[in-house]
């Protein structure tokens, strides 16, 4: 053999153990396994598992992309809801009035102590109300350009219209709770740390709301909406509840146009008082069936005057 032959297989030698080294190298290091290229007769020719992990990891993003728009969807129909209800109600009487006008409350201009209170309280109240319904209505904006053409089209929401001061209060204090735990629900499964970041700084706005509400009915009277039995959390426990997407959907559901509970409450009511008004009718007819039985005494009047003393 020739001294450049025996050169030339040294070198490959060499070759073939430094990449043998490198090889197990690598795989000890970084997990990555070096394989013989398909159908290569060279053994030693190693390639990266590169596209096969870029594959994986476009799949598992794909994923959760996917999931994350369906989660912030899902939290743009609870922002929607609670942006229509404060702009349905914002503005009402009640909230605007000089004076308290629910029944127990003194009421006109110049009224008494308790009177000018209520009216203190409501100016806090409205100036609470006015800056909540400008967060919904941003946070409402804020989902949508996360979204931006993955946005999903507004439901349109009924039962809505609170008629006065303290269904008003309980409505919103209910959707601010709900609000909170249907977020906290969520947070496991956010994958996306922007967003994760974005629904954790809604959520504590929310969870603001629901306490600032909670502390106003527990300082004001019953006649303000008040109510000195609340707590400043949901349940009154240290930890928030969190709730799962099918418990909060099954609670906003009264309130989307086209849920099957809502229909079906008002089909239940309809059906009640048809069966009560068979129930007069035919009470109607018995009476009728007894009105001829007065005739057969009429042709007995001869029964002479001895039936009057026994009147005792």
């Amino acid at each position: 053999m020739k001294n450049s032959d025996i050169r030339r297989d040294q070198r490959a030698r060499s070759r073939r153990a430094f990449l043998q080294c490198a090889g197990t190298g690598i795989a000890a290091v970084t997990g990555v396994a070096l394989l013989p290229r398909a159908g290569s007769s060279a053994p030693f020719d190693y390639v990266l598992e590169v596209d096969r992990l870029r594959a994986q990891a476009n799949q598992a993003a794909a994923g959760a992309a996917s999931g994350d728009i369906a989660i912030l969807n899902y939290a743009l129909v609870l922002e929607q809801l609670e942006a229509t209800f404060y702009n349905l109600n914002g503005d009402k009487a009640y909230l605007t009035a000089s004076t308290v006008t629910n029944p127990g409350t003194a009421t006109g201009t110049t009224g008494s102590t308790a009177s000018s209170q209520a009216a203190t309280d409501l100016v806090a109240l409205k100036s609470m109300v006015d800056e909540i319904r400008a967060h919904e209505n941003a946070h409402v904006a804020l989902l949508q350009q996360m979204l931006g053409a993955n946005a999903n089209p507004a439901p349109s929401f009924q039962n809505l219209d609170a008629a006065d001061l303290t269904t008003f209060l309980t409505m919103a204090m209910t959707f601010e709770d709900v609000g909170v735990s249907a977020y906290l629900g969520q947070v496991p499964f956010i994958q996306d740390k922007g967003i994760l970041a974005g629904a954790g700084g809604i959520m504590a706005v929310e969870a603001r709301h629901a306490g600032g509400l909670r502390a106003y009915r527990k300082l004001v009277s019953t006649a303000e909406g008040g109510d000195p039995n609340l707590t400043l959390t949901e349940d009154g426990q240290p930890v928030n509840p969190a709730r799962t997407m099918a418990q909060v959907l099954a609670l906003i559901q009264p309130y989307i146009v086209g849920a099957s509970s809502g229909t079906g409450g008002t089909s239940g009511t309809t059906g009640t008082n048809t069966t009560g008004t068979t129930g007069t009718t035919g009470t109607t007819g018995t009476t009728g069936t007894g009105t001829g039985t007065p005739v057969t005494p009429s042709g007995t009047p001869s029964g002479t005057g001895t039936a009057s003393p026994q009147s005792p």
